[in-house]
């Protein structure tokens, strides 16, 4: 199958390929949809404008949110979007991809406060909104930081390198 990259410059490129591929898929120039309120769970986001979590790989050494991560989250909210998704944050040391994957601890919890803080001041002061905020907690399982795999960190204690790599092990018939 031949693909195509999705690179139109204007709405009328984008229905001629809908056509010309035989796609039935409803276009709109009126996109005043997307800045109705919708309530979700009994919560008010206040627009259907969403931030997809996406991993920017910029925290610092001890998992909080670094000064990129800041930019970002800031930039995100000033443009207007209703729900803010924050990216994966492990929930533990050992659940951590990659070092520099944001990592939310007791002796970070005021930069992370001060992130939330200040991307719902930024987005109050954009659009006169509060953005929804979401966290993705996570842990990188078998994949995790690889000290703990190998029994230098803390979480790994006591193992060693073959038993707690999962990846080693045969599965049972």
């Amino acid at each position: 199958m031949q693909q195509f990259r999705f690179n139109y410059k204007t709405l009328e490129d984008f229905t001629a390929d809908l056509e010309r591929f035989k796609l039935e898929l409803p276009v709109s120039e009126d996109l005043s949809l997307l800045k109705a309120p919708v309530t979700v769970g009994g919560k008010k986001i206040p627009n259907r404008l969403g931030i997809q979590p996406m991993e920017g790989c910029d925290a610092l050494a001890d998992g909080s949110p670094g000064e990129l991560t800041f930019r970002r989250y800031l930039r995100f909210a000033r443009g207007g979007s209703g729900l803010i998704w924050f990216e994966a944050t492990a929930a533990s040391e050992a659940g951590r991809g990659k070092p520099t994957q944001l990592y939310l601890h007791e002796g970070n919890v005021d930069s992370f406060a001060k992130l939330v803080d200040q991307t719902r001041q930024a987005g109050l002061e954009a659009s006169g909104e509060v953005p929804y905020l979401v966290l993705q907690l996570t842990h990188a399982g078998r994949y995790g930081d690889a000290r703990a795999r190998a029994g230098t960190g803390s979480a790994g204690r006591g193992r060693s390198a073959k038993t707690s790599d999962h990846r080693r092990r045969t599965p049972s018939p």
